[in-house]
């Protein structure tokens, strides 16, 4: 704007010559020269438009700008969370094959141990039909210095029974028949002896520390339930 009216004042001297050569007509020169006035007045009201315009966009600049930094902030936020979040996924990741391993050792420890379990459970109903079916033999239920550690024989037909020094530490003897059996020498810490019957039973140099006694029938005949819950003293 400021170039455009020097422009305009050449162009009237200019124009002041041309219509002093011309004569002392001025109508188109005066014509002219307000429709250069009108020009120059709408291109300053364009100028101004072109200014306000610039001025409007210079403020969406600056807003674009301004969320342009927001955008970022708000990435370099997403982007550590990302990273957290991809280290707790690594480490759950870690902790899951932990898990698993573990998981896998208890199965293969759960398996071992119902491996042990069957064998002991087959083992213990060996017993207890040998000891059943021995009950019969020639030689009597001849079992005398085995170990029978924890062994359930429930019920067990031991009628004369050679148990001469056996052991049987924490086994199960409810309901077994010692009738007239040999259990001299024997060891039945922490048995159980309940509605066992012991009559005539030969228990010198027995162990019973621990034994447990319910309506036992003691070697000499009588029930434990009458005698304090005890054989101890009726052997």
């Amino acid at each position: 704007m400021s170039q455009l009216k020097p422009m305009i004042i050449v162009l009237l001297m200019l124009t002041s010559a041309l219509a002093g050569c011309a004569g002392t007509d001025t109508t188109d020169l005066e014509q002219q020269i307000e429709d250069l006035q009108q020009s120059n007045d709408e291109m300053n009201e364009t100028i101004n438009n072109m200014g306000f315009y610039l001025q409007e966009r210079d403020t969406e600049i600056l807003t674009l700008n301004s969320n342009v930094l927001l955008l970022q902030s708000s990435t370099a936020d997403i982007e550590a969370n990302r990273d957290s979040a991809i280290m707790l996924l690594e480490a759950a990741n870690e902790s899951n094959e932990m898990l698993e391993l573990m998981l896998v050792n208890a199965n293969n420890s759960i398996q071992y141990l119902q491996t042990e379990l069957m064998t002991q459970e087959n083992q213990t109903i060996q017993w207890r039909d040998a000891a059943e079916n021995n009950s019969t033999s020639e030689w009597s239920n001849y079992l005398a210095g085995t170990d029978l550690s924890g062994a359930d024989l429930a019920g067990a037909l031991l009628v004369g029974a050679s148990l001469y020094g056996t052991t049987l530490i924490n086994a199960y003897l409810g309901g077994v028949n010692l009738t007239d059996s040999d259990m001299s020498y024997a060891d039945l810490r922490n048995a159980y002896l309940g509605y066992a019957d012991l009559t005539g039973a030969d228990t010198y140099q027995i162990r019973l520390d621990g034994v447990t006694w319910d309506n036992t029938i003691c070697p000499d005949g009588t029930n434990s339930d009458d005698n304090g819950n005890t054989c101890e003293n009726n052997l």
